[in-house]
C-alpha cells in the first residue's frame, strides 16, 4: 500500500515542487479547496467529526463596532474576508504557543474583545481591532519554515517529545495552514481591517 495521509488514511499523491494531495474517489484534491461560496478551506481539512469549528473573518471597523453594539445587525463579509479553520485552529494554536513570542499569536485562543450578545453556546466571538490585526500580520511574517520546525517539539530521531499534539509528520499540514493564515491575514491588514474569531 501506497503512502497516506496522516488523519484521514487516504491516498497521497506526491508531484515533484508541490504540496501533497489526498486522493478522494479517484480524484486528486489539492488543498486549499475553494467552496461554491468563495471561502477557502485550509491544508489538511477534515469537515465531519467531533470538535469545536473556529472561522475568521475581517471587516472594516464601522462594521464590526455597530456588529458589537447593536445585536439586531447581521455582519455580511464578503467570501474573500473569511477564511474556515475548521478543526485544525486548535493545532494552530498549539503551534503558536510553542516557544516564546507575541501574545498575540494566541489570538485563536485568547485575546480581544469578547462579544457575549453573539455567544453560540461555546466561547463567544472576540473581535481584534485594526491595530491588534498588524501586529498579528507582524508575527505571522516572522513564522517562517526555520521557526516552524523550532516549534515542532522533536527530539533527535524525530519522535514526540513533550506535546503529544504536535507531530513532526504533521510539519506540512501546519506549514500550509500558517502560509493561508499569513496570506488572509495580511489581506485583512492592508484593508485597515479588524478581525472576529467565532467558534461553532
Amino acid at each position: 500500500m501506497g503512502e497516506v495521509h496522516w488523519r484521514t488514511a487516504l491516498p497521497v499523491v506526491r508531484r515533484p515542487g508541490e504540496g501533497i494531495c489526498v486522493q478522494r474517489r479517484g480524484i486528486e484534491d489539492s488543498a486549499p479547496a475553494t467552496h461554491q461560496d468563495g471561502t477557502r478551506e485550509p491544508v489538511g481539512h477534515e469537515g465531519d467529526g467531533v470538535g469545536i469549528n473556529c472561522t475568521l473573518e475581517s471587516a472594516p471597523v464601522a462594521d464590526l463596532r455597530r456588529w458589537v453594539a447593536d445585536r439586531d445587525y447581521d455582519l455580511r463579509v464578503p467570501p474573500k474576508y473569511t477564511l474556515r479553520l475548521w478543526k485544525d485552529w486548535d493545532r494552530l494554536g498549539k503551534l503558536f504557543a510553542a516557544r516564546r513570542g507575541p501574545r498575540v499569536l494566541r489570538f485563536l485562543d485568547e485575546g480581544g474583545r469578547e462579544v457575549p450578545d453573539r455567544d453560540s453556546g461555546l466561547d463567544p466571538p472576540r473581535v481584534l481591532w485594526p491595530a491588534a490585526v498588524r501586529e498579528l500580520r507582524a508575527a505571522l511574517r516572522r513564522m517562517t519554515h526555520a521557526e516552524l520546525v523550532r516549534r515542532v517539539p522533536l527530539t533527535k530521531t524525530g519522535r514526540r517529545r513533550s506535546d503529544p499534539d504536535l507531530d513532526p509528520d504533521e510539519l506540512p499540514i501546519l506549514a500550509g495552514l500558517v502560509r493561508e493564515l499569513q496570506a488572509f491575514i495580511g489581506r485583512a491588514a492592508a484593508a485597515g481591517h479588524g478581525l472576529v474569531v467565532s467558534y461553532s
